[in-house]
């Protein structure tokens, strides 16, 4: 007789992923590695982190049944992954139909969302998606409070994918709170949704269901729509901005609080810009070599300059060597470096910072890196003769490991989340003591009767 058990973790040697490819959400992150695997972390009561369950992450957890992975998005509360295939697999809340799953039932687990095949990329909006086909059209779902479905309000949300009317030759598309940007291969700029601060950049603050041209722009080779802003960069390395600026964020040097632009502006003191992203009111600018600069908000310390004041210009974000790619949640700043390492800054609830119990940092700094595929999510073995219970978790220092009468625990070795052997113990008579580990996430292996378990558990 055959049943499935959930393997907690295993290890494959003591190789650290490489990660590639990084964004934030509401209140949690997702990191595409090298080894094209997903990894998450932070907040989870939606189920937002794939990982079979609705209880947070500190560090970075490998999401179940993933592999294969070529782009991660994440909205408030909802995931998205692209596979090599061009299949877009996502999970989390779905209360407006985000999910695109015909139904408004939140998933703790990826599923593969019907009919987005051959997806070139994704965006993940607040609480909707956008997805761009190999054929150039444009397709969304989920909230639609502000047409930004592309569809008249209401309905308020649609659980479908819909395509984009209006809207050619498409080459790169970008959900923010509530609008879209996508850009044509002429290097036009096309905007649609909610448009009271000006962020769909017409010269108007009229919201539109239909995709209407941003004003004065040409040459556009890369766009991002942030929380009520919008961003675009040119062939020359200039960066242009338009909508709200009540925190500075549209990065031009006016007085903060200066109401909205509906037309582009261009951001003062930057060159070579070659990535830009946003979200709830601040934003990150990456320069061709590497350096990273940021403005608007800053009452969480998400500009990462150690400071909490508000920033209209750009400012060089602290402690950081060349960075390769950027992400950004609600108030949180992650960066890549050249040789795949993650930094968080910023502020965020239950490991959105993906710096175990870390709520809040100034400046950035490096997170505990990710053991490869350290995750296997469902495996079918044969049943173990008996169970292994460990307690209590999370621990500040003994650890009971209990199992059936007649069970007799042969070795037990305790691994940290890099998968390196951190404790090992031979015959340890059904308890050990890991007082003396620093805080953080550990990996109980214990070998039985021939067998090896492995169980998560927290240091406290």
């Amino acid at each position: 007789m055959k049943k499935f058990i959930v393997i907690v973790t295993m290890f494959c040697g003591i190789s650290v992923c490489k990660a590639q490819r990084i964004d934030g959400g509401g209140g949690h992150g997702i990191v595409k590695c090298k080894d094209g695997y997903a990894y998450t972390a932070g907040y989870n009561d939606k189920g937002q982190l794939g990982i079979g369950s609705s209880s947070s992450e500190f560090t970075f957890t490998q999401v179940a049944g993933l592999s294969l992975i070529t782009d991660v998005a994440a909205g408030a509360e909802h995931t998205l992954a692209l596979d090599t295939g061009g299949n877009v697999w996502a999970w989390g809340d779905n209360s407006y139909g985000q999910l695109c799953d015909s139904s408004y039932v939140n998933r703790i687990m990826p599923h593969r969302v019907a009919g987005a095949d051959k997806i070139l990329s994704i965006s993940a909006g607040w609480r909707f998606s956008l997805y761009l086909r190999e054929d150039s059209t444009v397709w969304a779902g989920g909230e639609n409070t502000n047409g930004q479905v592309g569809t008249q309000s209401p309905p308020y949300s649609v659980n479908y994918l819909r395509q984009i009317s209006n809207l050619s030759d498409v080459i790169a598309i970008s959900a923010g709170f509530n609008h879209c940007l996508v850009l044509e291969a002429d290097g036009s700029v096309w905007s649609w949704g909610f448009n009271s601060y000006g962020q769909l950049g017409d010269g108007t603050t009229n919201t539109s269901i239909i995709p209407v041209q941003v004003q004065g722009l040409n040459s556009i080779v890369a766009i991002e729509a942030g929380w009520s802003v919008s961003y675009a960069i040119k062939n020359d390395g200039t960066l242009w901005s338009w909508g709200a600026n009540y925190h500075g964020q549209l990065g031009t040097g006016s007085l903060m609080g200066s109401g909205v632009t509906s037309s582009p502006q261009l951001v003062v003191g930057l060159d070579s810009v070659s990535m830009i992203r946003s979200d709830v009111d601040f934003t990150l600018a990456l320069k061709e070599k590497g350096s990273l600069w940021a403005w608007g908000k800053n009452f969480h310390g998400q500009l990462g300059d150690s400071t909490k004041a508000d920033r209209n210009i750009p400012t060089k974000v602290k402690n950081l060597g060349s960075v390769v790619d950027v992400g950004v949640g609600s108030a949180v700043g992650y960066a890549i470096n050249s040789v795949g390492e993650i930094y968080s800054w910023g502020a965020g609830p239950e490991g959105a910072l993906a710096s175990d119990t870390i709520t809040q940092k100034l400046t950035p700094s490096s997170i505990t890196p990710i053991a490869c595929n350290p995750v296997v999510s469902i495996y079918e073995q044969k049943a173990h003769k008996t169970s292994i219970k460990v307690y209590p978790n999370p621990t500040r220092g003994f650890v009971i490991m209990e199992g059936t009468e007649g069970t007799k625990i042969e070795s037990v070795e305790v691994y940290n989340t890099t998968g390196i052997s951190v404790m090992k113990v031979i015959e340890p008579e059904n308890r050990i003591d890991i007082s003396g580990l620093p805080k953080g996430i550990y990996f109980i292996q214990c070998e039985v009767d021939g067998e090896v378990v492995v169980q998560k558990i927290m240091k406290e």
